[in-house]
C-alpha cells in the first residue's frame, strides 16, 4: 500500500490517497537492479483519526467477564472481524463511513475510501485481506500472516480475541479462515 500527497491548487490544502501497488523489479544499464512500482488498484481518500477514546473490547459489545469464553467459542471468525472493525471505528470516532462485511468494501459517499488508524489503514483492500485470510503452511507462518493483516488494517487486537481468531484460521476450514 502507498498513499500520495496531492495539493489543491486553489486552497494549498494537501490530501492523501491510497493505492495497492506491486512491486516490479527491472535491471539497470549498468547492472543491478531496480524496483519500479505499478498501481493495481486505487483505494480512495485517506481519513486519519487518532484515538478518541479506550473503550475495552468486552465492554463495547456488552460481553460481561464471566461470559467472555463462551462469546469466543461460539462466535465465527467472520463475526469477531466485524466486531473488532466496529469496535475501532468506535474508538476513533470514524463516523459517515459505511462498511459492507458481505463485499469487503469501506467507501465514504458511495466513494472509496481509507481510513488510517493506529499503525496501518482500513481500506477495501485490507478488509478484504482480513475476510478472505487463508491458513498457511505452518501455525507460526499463519500467526505472523494473520498479525500483519491486522495491522496492515489498522486494527488493535486483544490477545484472547486473537488466539480466538487464529483457531478458526487453523481449525475450521483448510484453505479460508471464514465459512
Amino acid at each position: 500500500l502507498r498513499t500520495k500527497s496531492i495539493r489543491n491548487r486553489k486552497t494549498g490544502a494537501v490530501y492523501r490517497y491510497a493505492y495497492a501497488v506491486e512491486n516490479r523489479w527491472r535491471r539497470k544499464k549498468g547492472g543491478g537492479k531496480q524496483a519500479r512500482q505499478k498501481v493495481k488498484h486505487y483505494l480512495g481518500k485517506v481519513h486519519s483519526f487518532p484515538p478518541a477514546q479506550e473503550i475495552a473490547f468486552f465492554s463495547f459489545m456488552g460481553i460481561e467477564e464471566a461470559k467472555k469464553e463462551e462469546y469466543l467459542r461460539a462466535a465465527t471468525a467472520k463475526r469477531l472481524v466485524k466486531a473488532l472493525v466496529e469496535w475501532e471505528l468506535a474508538a476513533h470516532k470514524a463516523e459517515g463511513f459505511s462498511v459492507d462485511f458481505s463485499s469487503g468494501a469501506v467507501l465514504k459517499d458511495g466513494k472509496p475510501a481509507s481510513i488510517a488508524m493506529n499503525e496501518g489503514m482500513l481500506n477495501t483492500f485490507t478488509l478484504r485481506r482480513l475476510l478472505v485470510f487463508k491458513a498457511g503452511n505452518g501455525d507460526e507462518e499463519t500467526g505472523y500472516g494473520l498479525a500483519k493483516a491486522f495491522v496492515e488494517a489498522g486494527i488493535r487486537v486483544p490477545e484472547d480475541v486473537f488466539v480466538s481468531v487464529f483457531g478458526k484460521a487453523v481449525g475450521t476450514a483448510p484453505d479460508t479462515m471464514l465459512p
